[in-house]
């Protein structure tokens, strides 16, 4: 205890710090540890229960894909065998060697043996909903037709679909799954079904024993799946075995099997040991039980996994506190130094001030403890100082107080009662003299009337005398029946008030704001004018300096400038914004002037403000309507060139570049014409929102009109940049917009050229700009393009082919070829696709990637399409003659078709003229074109299916269709584009993404159709793997009318090779 109070301050307060600290850093290391333990076990357990959720998800999944699959094949093969019956049973075929009725009657046989699982079965229903074969025959000719599922058999006939059914028997009803078809034949529709918890007996156990084990949980753990009966269904080592039989699974107890059989889910911790060393380790097992496979899912991981994350978190704690603990130590140890610092310089400085003057005085700036000691220590030299100064004062008073009135500069006069001088100063006699009076008689009859009038030993009066005013201050001695007069000349200070009055009448009246400062810019006067500007009272100003009302608008060099000018040639006026009480910034016009005293010397500054708010509106509003979109705000035409014959300017100078983006809306006459102008003036303001939010501040974004709108983008040295900003804005647009309760989609097409490789004059920049735009366009939309020299020629030659366009229809230089389909099963050509050909009698033949998105354009296509239409239904009729059998033709409708109004109009005008049957023609729309407005796609395709014409999705897989849509979308048949036959069968993701297609597109009840089928390989591939048909240069490429009606009749038996 003696050892510490013989310690200095500081190191007691280092002591304690230090004390403290240790105790917190303990309690907060015991405290997080068993914190990140806990934590640490709640990931691990929460893991495995998502990875058995996982495995259960995929288990589920793979069972109702395998039941579905298992379903179709059953009812294919079966519709197979009836088509075989009933060729056996006609009369055209073998001289009928079987009877209808015992055709039927075998196929009811057939049909009643099948398997299904365990409890599946065939049934079969007609067309009015009376069951005609099915397992229990009590059932055998009742109609259901009033069970939902049945009428949706009715309606559809063929396809999947789920329901619930109970049998004669059975207690409550079952989920089932059926699959069907039409047998047109025999009016029967043959639907295979199954029990949904019959789904173990279907699953194919090796396939997805793959998908299982190939999972692994952690580092080494895994998971594995058995029965209640101990099957082990899927195990890494142990699959098919049963773990009752075994002498040691997985190397525990059968106690362990148990608990996960009693409790269905939950998770155990155990030990496990490695059958190779006999090493324990410690295990985790999450178990979930599926009661419709009876089966028990399990996810295993080693505990080690986890507690080796727990001890490295542990080293790292450890490792800071340690850290912190010495870096705390050296600031504890600094900061005590530094706060007992100040009291040794005080002790230090009291015993320097032993036998001083007194006049030194400690300095400390704080106000604490010390600086309170500091402040009563001054105080104290304050008073001994102030004793010396009095003393001295006292002293000097008393010798000045002698010589008062001799030296006095202004005169003083002692009289008695009756008015005569007794004494009179120098002052007071030259006085009397300019007075003309004699100082030794009396004093003027006026002067004395006047103190005559005081009634109290002192007075005070002004008098005048001649072109002066005077102050007399009178003092009366009883004693000596005497009057002393002090006489002060104060006729310059009268002068002054009456002048001072007058300003001050001005000050108060004036309209415009007056503030007057001291050169140090604190406040000392404002008038009403300025109250009323600024909305501050006069007393809430004094004293403070005129940056209370700085608006923050000006920098430093603004009011640096300002006030070098003022300095330097004592006035300066201006434009300055200035900010209310209210926070309200406004624009004023200032003028300051500096005011001198006699010699010279500045004592003052006097500010004139005039508030110019509704002079600076008007201007900004007639700026901004000269610059300025109206609709969106943003920059327009002529503030764009401008800013852009800058930014080349400075370009230039520092050998920088810039980029000029020409941006198009690809749909928005569609919004404007669907929606109406107003929701259309949302959407651009919405999209001139968006475009601000996703380009970078230093960039400019203007609006042409319309939907057109340029981006300019300074400093932009690689091309890589703008096309960052490019792609910024297309993910941006791709968000719908929600206007009215209306979602509105949009893409653009851009373009965009460069400085200085594209141009160095703003307006060709644009132009080349523009250029690539239309570029974008005629590649699809919703994408950008880069400028090249080559567009230039291409627009020459775009509108050398927009001149040709009309008059080559009227001249027949436009033709018609055809693309057979063959069907994949008969080897029979079903059908073809009809495809425009131009051969210019100028220019050759020229390509439709050249003339159709410029048709497009400019709507030739419309007339263009009605031509075609046309002519395909005047060459069908040949087409069917030639091929011998029912001949369907496919024509490609292009986005400026399928948006037009008169559509169907056109088509059932060009239709009915023909007299050829509507089934007869499939309509073939792209993919993107389906998705671009689903909602009006949706409603278009169901009109044209009321017409009972085909429809084709043409493309499918180069798009971005949602499956949702297209399962609702009324089409027959699905294209696959070439872009995917082209590497068959060699890419081994590619043939797996094809076979998804066409297995998708039948589960969806849709034919479909391979295009660019150009090798042998390919076709086989696409045989096997069940495409419906085939189209491309294998067989023919596009073929005019006569060379197509000499194909079709040497083709009449199949062109297909085995």
């Amino acid at each position: 205890m003696k050892y510490l109070k013989s310690l200095s301050i500081s190191l007691k307060l280092f002591l304690i710090y230090s004390l403290l600290f240790l105790f917190l850093a303990t309690v907060t290391f015991f405290s997080v540890s068993r914190t990140v333990g806990q934590r640490v076990q709640e990931i691990a357990l929460t893991e495995l229960d998502n990875a058995t959720d996982t495995i259960i998800e995929i288990i589920r999944s793979y069972a109702d894909f395998s039941i579905r699959n298992h379903l179709r094949t059953q009812v294919k093969s079966a519709v197979a065998s009836l088509d075989i019956l009933n060729k056996l049973a006609s009369e055209e075929s073998y001289n009928s060697l079987l009877s209808l009725e015992q055709a039927m009657d075998i196929a009811s046989s057939r049909l009643l043996n099948i398997e299904i699982g365990n409890e599946g079965y065939f049934y079969v229903i007609d067309p009015q909903g009376e069951i005609l074969i099915h397992p229990y025959e009590d059932l055998v000719g009742v109609s259901v037709r009033e069970y939902d599922f049945v009428q949706k058999q009715i309606e559809e006939k063929s396809g999947y679909l789920e329901y619930e059914w109970k049998n004669p028997g059975d207690e409550e009803p079952r989920e089932k799954v059926l699959y069907m078809e039409y047998f047109k034949p025999w009016e029967w529709i043959l639907t295979a079904s199954a029990y949904k918890d019959d789904l173990q007996s279907l699953i194919q156990i090796d396939d997805l024993r793959n998908s299982i084990t190939s999972i692994q949980e952690g580092k080494k753990g895994y998971p594995f799946i058995f029965t209640p009966n101990g099957d082990i269904i899927i195990h890494p080592d142990s699959s098919g075995e049963n773990f009752y039989t075994m002498e040691n699974p997985d190397n525990l107890s059968l106690d362990f099997f148990s608990q996960m059989i009693e409790k269905k889910r939950g998770n155990l911790r155990y030990t496990w040991y490695d059958p190779g060393t006999g090493e324990p380790s410690g295990k985790i097992a999450f178990f979930k039980y599926i009661p419709e496979f009876d089966w028990i899912i399990v996810s295993s991981v080693y505990v080690e996994d986890y507690d080796s994350i727990t001890t490295d978190i542990y080293i790292i704690l450890l490792v800071a506190i340690a850290l912190s603990t010495v870096i705390f130590l050296l600031i504890s140890r600094k900061i005590s130094i530094i706060l007992t610092a100040p009291l040794f310089s005080l002790i230090t400085f009291i015993e320097n001030s032993r036998g001083t003057d007194y006049s030194e005085r400690f300095t400390y700036k704080g106000n604490d403890e010390i600086g309170h000691l500091a402040g009563q220590f001054n105080t104290f030299l304050d008073d001994l100082e102030n004793e010396k100064k009095i003393r001295r004062q006292v002293e000097k008073k008393n010798s000045i107080l002698a010589l008062f009135p001799e030296e006095n500069p202004n005169p003083v006069i002692r009289v008695n009662k009756e008015g005569r001088v007794l004494y009179a100063n120098p002052v007071a006699v030259n006085h009397f003299a300019v007075w003309g009076l004699d100082i030794s008689s009396y004093l003027p009859d006026d002067l004395r009337d006047k103190i005559n009038k005081i009634d109290s030993e002192f007075g005070a009066f002004e008098y005048s005398r001649g072109v002066g005013v005077y102050e007399v201050l009178t003092s009366y001695f009883p004693s000596q029946e005497a009057y002393y007069l002090f006489i002060s000349d104060i006729s310059v200070r009268k002068r002054a008030q009456a002048q001072l009055s007058l300003s001050e009448s001005v000050f108060g009246n004036s309209l415009d704001g007056i503030v007057i400062t001291t050169p140090d810019a604190i406040i000392e006067r404002v008038n009403e004018a300025y109250e009323d500007l600024t909305g501050y009272r006069e007393d809430e100003l004094l004293g403070q300096t005129l940056r209370v009302l700085k608006s923050g608008i000006h920098d430093d060099d603004y009011y640096k400038e300002m006030w070098d000018v003022l300095r330097r040639e004592g006035k300066w006026s201006g434009e300055i914004w200035n900010k209310r009480k209210n926070g309200e910034t406004f624009p004023q016009w200032l003028a300051i002037n500096s005011i001198m005293d006699k010699s010279g010397h500045l004592t003052h500054y006097v500010g004139l403000v005039k508030d110019v708010s509704e002079i600076k509106a008007s201007e900004d509003k007639l700026k901004h309507q000269a610059y300025y979109d109206a609709l969106t705000g943003l920059p327009n035409r002529v503030l764009f060139l401008d800013r852009l014959t800058q930014a080349i300017a400075y370009a230039d100078r520092n050998r920088s570049y810039l980029a000029v983006m020409f941006l198009d809306l690809d749909n928005f006459k569609n919004i404007n014409d669907s929606m109406g102008h107003n929701v259309g003036d949302v959407f651009l303001r919405n999209i001139s929102d968006l475009l601000s939010s996703s380009c970078r501040d230093e960039d400019t974004i203007a609006r042409l009109g319309g939907d057109e709108f340029l981006i300019l983008m300074p400093g932009v040295e690689t091309r890589e940049a703008a096309v960052e900003v490019a792609k910024r804005l297309q993910h941006a647009l791709r968000t719908p917009l929600q206007i009215n309760g209306l979602e509105v989609h949009s893409t653009a097409s851009m373009g965009i050229s460069y400085y200085p490789e594209d141009g160095k004059d703003p307006l060709l920049l644009m132009q080349n700009a523009d250029m690539a735009m239309y570029q974008s366009k005629k590649m699809g939309k919703g994408t950008y393009t880069h400028y090249e020299k080559e567009m230039n020629k291409k627009i020459q030659l775009k509108m050398e082919l927009d001149g040709k366009m009309h008059n080559a229809l009227e001249i027949d230089e436009f033709k018609v070829a055809y693309q057979p389909k063959v069907d994949t099963k008969t080897g029979i050509v079903t059908g073809a696709e009809a495809l425009i050909r131009w051969e210019s009698a100028e220019s050759g033949m020229i390509s439709p990637v050249d003339f159709i998105p410029l048709a497009e354009e400019n709507g030739f296509i419309l007339e263009l399409g009605d031509w075609i239409l046309g002519k395909v239904l005047e060459d069908l009729p040949e087409m069917r003659k030639a091929g011998g059998h029912d001949f369907e033709v496919a024509v490609n409708l292009s986005g400026r078709q399928f948006r037009d109004k008169e559509l169907l109009n056109r088509i059932t005008t060009i239709i009915d003229a023909s007299g050829q049957p509507y089934e007869s023609i499939n309509f073939e729309i792209t993919e993107n074109m389906a998705m671009e407005d689903s909602v009006s796609a949706m409603a278009i395709l169901d009109s044209l299916y009321e017409l009972n014409v085909n429809i084709s999705i043409d493309d499918f897989g180069t798009g971005y269709s949602s499956l949702s849509y297209l399962k609702r979308f009324k089409t027959q048949c699905l294209k696959i584009d070439k872009s995917f036959i082209d590497e068959l069968p060699e890419d081994s993701k590619g043939s797996a993404l094809v076979k998804d297609i066409i297995r998708m597109g039948q589960n969806l009840g849709m034919y479909i159709v391979a295009e660019g089928v150009e090798s042998q390989k390919q076709l086989d591939f696409l045989r096997e793997a069940g495409c419906d048909s085939i189209q491309g240069y294998y067989f023919s490429k596009p073929l005019f009318k006569d060379d197509f009606l000499y194909y079709l009749k040497n083709n009449k038996a199949g062109i297909l090779k085995e």
